[in-house]
């Protein structure tokens, strides 16, 4: 009897508690998520262990939208241990990134990076994006921070992009 309650307070305490898993939100659609940070099709080369995170080299194949530009070959880290994106060696991806204050690259498992498909869907948006001069987006826009409006500016700019507003007031 005793063995078995040792046995069953070992599992207890080495069992994985849910403070640790990865908690996601839904990732935003591949027409935000593109101009978000880096979007590129890698494939990959390599894959190492540091201490406490995976980095992965990445042969870029194709470059859908980035501020600077890519080298040939880039490597990627994960966000923290538990969110990282798990790549698999000789794999295509879509891959979705950040750049850290440093300028290096972060995937996140909760972003929209997956396996290149046949006709990708992500990367045929990216690809008419690139295209376009010119857009209209019609709805309303609720503010409920000026500085959100200021970031918004400042990222669209970033981005290429030109932001008009015209704007009444309710009451």
């Amino acid at each position: 009897m005793m063995r078995f309650t040792l046995f069953l307070l070992a599992v207890a305490l080495l069992s994985p508690s849910p403070a640790e898993a990865c908690s996601c939100n839904s990732a935003p659609p591949a027409c935000v998520a593109i101009f978000e940070g880096v979007t590129f099709v890698g494939k990959v080369t390599g894959l190492t262990s540091g201490d406490f995170e995976m980095r992965t080299t990445l042969e870029v194949v194709e470059t859908l939208y980035t501020a600077k530009p890519l080298p040939k070959q880039v490597e990627v880290a994960g966000i923290t241990e538990t969110c990282d994106y798990t790549f698999q060696r000789d794999t295509t991806y879509v891959v979705y990134a950040r750049r850290d204050k440093q300028g290096a690259l972060h995937v996140s498992g909760c972003g929209r990076t997956h396996v290149l498909t046949a006709n990708d869907p992500d990367v045929a948006i990216a690809r008419a994006a690139a295209k376009a001069t010119t857009g209209t987006i019609e709805g309303t826009l609720e503010l409920r921070w000026l500085s959100w409006l200021l970031a918004a500016s400042f990222a669209g700019a970033r981005a290429g992009l030109r932001l008009e507003l015209s704007m009444t007031w309710a009451r």
